[in-house]
């Protein structure tokens, strides 16, 4: 996620609490998890962009959902474009997480 990185392409925003590489070729985006959200990691101009998304440390699958926010809020309006990446409730024991997504 670091090695044959470079910054994140500007059409991607780092969400609060983390930070963002992508891989020379453009095919992968790193989103660091420098603070570890609860359960959901939300973050604009991805939701067409996706193939895949996993833990860096161990191949895990990460769900996600496109366009709209499935949790404990009732209401809550749609956003275009957005992912809510769903994440474990309890951090992985290690020092950063790193979500690898795979894009299109």
């Amino acid at each position: 996620s670091i090695y044959g990185c470079t910054q994140a392409e500007p059409e991607f925003t780092a969400p609060r609490g983390t930070r963002l590489t992508q891989s020379n070729d453009g095919k992968r985006l790193y989103i660091h998890l420098v603070e570890y959200p609860f359960a959901f990691l939300e973050m604009e101009n991805l939701a067409d962009k996706i193939e895949y998304a996993q833990f860096l440390h161990d191949n895990s699958e990460i769900l996600y959902s496109k366009n709209t926010v499935e949790h404990f809020g009732e209401g809550l309006p749609t956003v275009q474009n957005m992912v809510a990446f769903k994440l474990p409730h309890i951090k992985p024991d290690i020092i950063n997480p790193v979500i690898e997504v795979i894009l299109k």
